[in-house]
């Protein structure tokens, strides 16, 4: 009967944490939010590290066409200094954009096993609680149970009280 009486706190007391746990689920969720947008600013440093990377050779290779047969000779060797310094440009462009694919790739998959472990917890969670209103259920109807049970036993006492006191 003890037990019955406390129902109500434990309840109050599960409600409590599961805000908690809710409250710390919806923070999981930001810090999912945060990797995302993180994965999508890489995403857009390589597009425009390959963008610039391609514009660079295209700048060169036109360079290279229009002005090397009217050049003086020093001009010339300046212009492909200048190409070659574009080409090694390009080449830290890609070496860039390849780093950051990789961070990107490795920040997705993060992403997914970060959402994976949140979908997971939250079941669970959700798993508990019903495991939990489930007991509460149970421990309020043997609760009910021994009340009906206490009320049986006592009722021909207080019968048999009544009868001696009239």
């Amino acid at each position: 009967m003890e037990w019955a009486s406390q129902l109500p706190r434990q309840r109050i007391l599960a409600k409590r944490a599961g805000r908690i746990r809710l409250a710390e689920l919806r923070a999981s969720v930001g810090v999912l939010e945060l990797r995302r947008a993180t994965v999508l600013q890489h995403e857009h440093r390589m597009s425009q590290c390959k963008r610039a990377a391609e514009e660079l050779r295209k700048k060169c290779d036109t360079a290279a066409q229009r002005f090397a047969p009217s050049m003086p000779s020093d001009q010339l060797v300046h212009w492909y200094q200048y190409a070659e310094g574009c080409e090694r440009t390009a080449s830290l462009c890609d070496t860039a954009f390849q780093e950051a694919a990789g961070r990107g790739e490795a920040l997705r998959q993060a992403l997914g096993d970060a959402e994976h472990e949140a979908d997971e917890r939250f079941r669970s969670y959700t798993r508990q609680i019903e495991r939990k209103c489930e007991l509460d259920r149970a421990a309020s109807a043997v609760a009910r149970a021994r009340e009906d049970q206490l009320v049986t036993e006592l009722a021909p006492l207080t019968t048999e009280r009544c009868a001696w006191i009239l």
